[in-house]
């Protein structure tokens, strides 16, 4: 996928990433914010465990103007078994750019404008 979103650079520590080598969610946070026109947003931030190249990284990414959000939380972390980020700025759904969901599973899926990945660490 052919991605724009915000922070993506902080993805490169991670030698051929792709959104499927996320194994889980071990964190979450909602919230409001005002964005840099003052207008209101609402942000979605998650601390996202990410296997690969024979290491770990927890990868903190904010998803911005989230929509019809549904998790299914039974254990204390959101399993991902099939991770997936899909662009759909093509198919004309106004301000929702993104599908966000775990194909597998469905235990998330929503839709939101923007993505900014705050920050990739090993660990």
């Amino acid at each position: 996928m052919k991605s724009s979103f915000k922070g993506i650079d902080r993805l490169a520590i991670i030698t051929d990433f792709s959104w499927n080598n996320c194994i889980s969610i071990i964190g979450f946070r909602f919230f409001n914010n005002k964005n840099e026109f003052f207008g209101d947003e609402t942000i979605f931030e998650t601390t996202i465990i990410y296997q690969g190249n024979n290491n770990n990284y927890k990868i903190i990414a904010n998803f911005i103007n989230i929509e019809s959000l549904q998790i299914l939380v039974d254990h204390r972390e959101i399993q991902l078994d099939l991770f997936s980020i899909t662009d759909i700025r093509e198919d004309g759904w106004c301000t929702l750019n993104y599908w966000v969901k775990d194909i597998e599973s469905e235990d998330i899926s929503f839709y939101c404008n923007d993505i900014e990945i705050i920050s990739v660490e090993q660990i």
